[in-house]
This record gives structure tokens, C-alpha cells and sequence, in this order.
């Protein structure tokens, strides 16, 4: 019994002791799992509905996505990260028109 409340406890500590580093992981690794369409969700629909593809070309949508960022930015909001940036982007651009 004590053995297994050692174990246990060990257990709980070690589960606790993640540098920051490793929380940034855990968080991309979570953010990966999301399918595109619920990154933008989460991301676009701070401010407004999330775009359709169709409202630009291929070529609009990474200058469109860099400005937005500009506006979360200059609105206080949480900046969104390169990797979610770049999912949103090739989303818009590989989506059909």
C-alpha cells in the first residue's frame, strides 16, 4: 500500500515538473490535431466570420492573413502562431473556389 501512495505521489510531482518548453509542445502537438477549418474558427471568429476561400485568390490570402494578424495585434488579442498561421493560409489557398 505504501509502495503504490509513493508511487503515486512520484507520479503526480513528475506529471507537474514539464519545463515551459514542454508545455509549448504539449500545446502545438493539441493545435495540430485541429483540423484547419477549426483553426480558423478559433482564430478568425475573434472579430469576424470566419472567410470562405472563395473570397480571394490563392495568391491574396497570405498578405489578408498577415494583416489580420496585424489587427489582433494592434486590438491587444493573443497573436496567432506561425504554425497555425500557416495551416490557415494553406487551408484558404487549397481550398476550393
Amino acid at each position: 500500500m505504501t509502495a503504490i501512495v509513493v508511487y503515486m505521489v512520484t507520479a503526480g510531482v513528475l506529471s507537474c515538473s514539464h519545463e515551459d518548453g514542454n508545455h509549448a509542445d504539449q500545446a502545438g502537438m493539441m493545435a495540430a490535431k485541429r483540423k484547419p477549418a477549426e483553426v480558423m474558427q478559433k482564430w478568425c471568429a475573434d472579430c469576424h466570420v470566419p472567410p470562405l476561400s472563395s473570397n480571394h485568390t490563392p495568391a491574396e490570402w497570405p498578405s489578408i492573413v498577415v494583416r489580420m494578424q496585424h489587427h489582433r495585434v494592434e486590438n491587444g488579442m493573443a497573436k496567432i502562431p506561425d504554425t497555425e498561421m500557416e495551416r490557415i493560409i494553406s487551408y484558404l489557398q487549397s481550398s476550393p473556389l
